[in-house]
């Protein structure tokens, strides 16, 4: 019998951000079966793998793989391709991409660049060789996905990073001892490995599950108690819930006075805070100021400070100035939400909103599970509300409490070097046009839009993001559109030109996981005619002058 063996290679599911990684067994080129990785340290128990991750060893060979060059031959949407050389495809694409340049600029380019749409995702090596070309030539770059993206503006705005407070380690809350999962499915379904898991080991070890949410789903069925809320009104129930935690006098103060700009003084007259300078010709205006033991009292920014005789409610003039601490302020906001209002709005009853409070502040610490679940209009201030109540209870900072919003999977991710992939000048030299999402919608609305072409290496956005029949629309507009996948796609029946990718399956890469790097070995070989994400580009380059700065393969790059 043909001996075994192995490789580690990265779960198709990037979009998930569990970054699950797999044991791959082979024999005779063939994969015979997939396991969990196997890490030490704390990773050790790090990696579980969920059914569709275990499934994506057929991938390798299935049936409906691309594995040539096509190019278009009917409609854009039907579908119609001919095979072709990648010779003849990279020469057309790269002679076309030189004529939109001369006609239109080079930003007329536009790449996608949605790396949770691409198996191994932002640690895959295709994002910084793309970000390379574009900063090198020129181009164009979108996220082109949902711009409702609310969770990243409520940490800007409330914790003042987007990521440091993201990249939270799921096996964390096991040790919840209350888990309100809202709007969101984890179990099972959206984070079906490791959080899952953390979850019901957190269930099985006493703690409550209660889920908010649209519909009785898979993790409903595994919580406690299920509310149902009516869509795009959790601003309302959030609310409500820190009246009543502020009238029951269950804040943490000793939290709110350290960590947060509760005492900090707002004057009434402007909304804005009183700054030292206010208060005298000698303070400072860069600092913000707190009444400790009836005196104002200057504390810096962007300090933890521990303050004696805090107030945190009332009035109070200075220097002719009426304020009021940011507390007071939040105290008079939520004096409307009473669980009856809120009531009319949701659909959910005062009496169960009274009961969630009641268990939220019964278990300590606890955790509100959110993970990216909330995607309507306006739903940064309902992030931001829904927040509010792991500050007031001072759960943020305690193991297995807090508020996850992304929760990357990582726990705590190492950085690789890709910087001077990324930008071959140098950052200050650094070329290119980022177009936000709604920047880009907007533009591609105009009967005469600014970009001209169209390249998709990562996700599938006629598919995944809102406003689908504007967007495959948007494609007509286009001289030139480029898919590079693994499968067909809807945006690939959109496509002049569709080209075969590798699954992780069959390529290297590098996983930062923690205190491990991963390599990603090829398990299987791929065909003959199927290329890298980061191989295409170097091709291209070579098309439009720029060969010099893509120079390596894959392992060198890696290198």
């Amino acid at each position: 019998m043909a001996e075994e063996r192995f490789t580690y290679n990265t779960c198709m599911g990037g979009g998930c951000h569990e970054f699950c990684c797999l044991k791959t067994i082979t024999r005779d080129g063939k994969i015979v079966r997939t396991e969990k990785a196997i890490l030490t340290g704390p990773e050790s128990d790090r990696f579980e793998c969920c059914q569709k991750g275990m499934e994506y060893a057929r991938f390798a060979d299935h049936p409906d793989r691309l594995c040539y060059p096509m190019k278009r031959t009917g409609e854009r949407g039907e579908g119609k391709f001919e095979r072709i050389s990648w010779d003849q495809a990279l020469s057309e694409i790269g002679t076309k991409v030189n004529e939109l340049r001369e006609r239109y600029g080079s930003r007329s380019i536009l790449f996608t660049i949605n790396t949770a749409g691409y198996p191994a995702g932002s640690s895959s090596l295709l994002p910084p060789i793309l970000m390379r070309f574009i900063h090198s030539f020129d181009a164009s770059a979108s996220c082109m996905t949902s711009v409702d993206q609310s969770f990243f503006g409520a940490q800007a705005i409330d914790l003042g990073d987007v990521f440091a407070y993201g990249m939270s380690d799921p096996r964390l809350i096991a040790k919840s001892k209350h888990i309100i999962i809202w709007a969101s499915n984890p179990v099972g379904n959206t984070r079906a490995a490791v959080t899952t898991r953390a979850i019901l080991d957190a269930r099985e070890a006493g703690a409550t599950i209660t889920t908010i949410g649209l519909f009785y789903n898979s993790t409903a069925a595994k919580s406690d108690r299920f509310v149902p809320i009516r869509r795009g009104t959790d601003t309302a129930l959030a609310l409500s819930m820190a009246r009543e935690i502020i009238k029951r006098g269950a804040c943490d103060f000793d939290y709110l006075g350290k960590y947060t700009v509760a005492p900090f003084l707002v004057r009434t007259d402007t909304g804005a805070f009183l700054r030292g300078c206010d208060v005298s010709a000698e303070g400072d205006p860069a600092n913000y100021v707190v009444v400790s033991n009836g005196v104002p009292t200057e504390v810096p920014p962007h300090a933890h400070w521990d303050v004696e005789g805090i107030q945190f409610e009332g009035a109070i003039e200075i220097e002719g100035i009426v304020c009021k601490p940011a507390f007071q302020m939040l105290i008079d906001h939520l004096e409307e939400w009473t669980f009856e209002r809120q009531e009319e709005l949701t659909d959910v009853p005062a009496e169960v909103a009274s009961a969630l409070v009641d268990e939220y502040l019964a278990a300590t610490p606890a955790n509100i599970y959110l993970e990216e679940g909330l995607r309507y209009q306006n739903a940064l201030q309902s992030y931001r509300a829904i927040e509010l109540l792991a500050y007031l209870t001072g759960n943020i900072g305690k193991e297995g409490g807090g508020v996850t919003l992304i929760g990357m999977g990582n726990g705590h991710p190492t950085g690789l070097n890709e910087a001077p992939v990324a930008f071959p000048e140098g950052l200050e030299n650094a070329k290119g046009n980022y177009v936000y999402p709604e920047d880009l919608y907007e533009e591609m609305s105009k009967d005469d839009p600014c970009y001209k072409a169209y390249f998709n290496l990562m996700g599938n956005p006629v598919h995944s993001n809102p406003g689908r029949n504007g967007i495959w629309k948007d494609f007509d507009k286009m001289e030139l559109v480029v898919v590079h996948d693994v499968f067909m796609s809807d945006t690939g029946k959109f496509a002049d030109y569709l080209l075969p990718d590798t699954c992780t399956l069959e390529r290297y890469e590098l996983l930062p996981q923690g205190n491990h790097i991963i390599l990603n070995e090829p398990a299987v070989e791929r065909g003959e005619e199927v290329r890298t994400g980061s191989e295409f580009i170097s091709a291209l380059a070579q098309q439009v002058g720029l060969g010099n700065l893509f120079d390596k393969s894959d392992v060198e790059w890696m290198q």
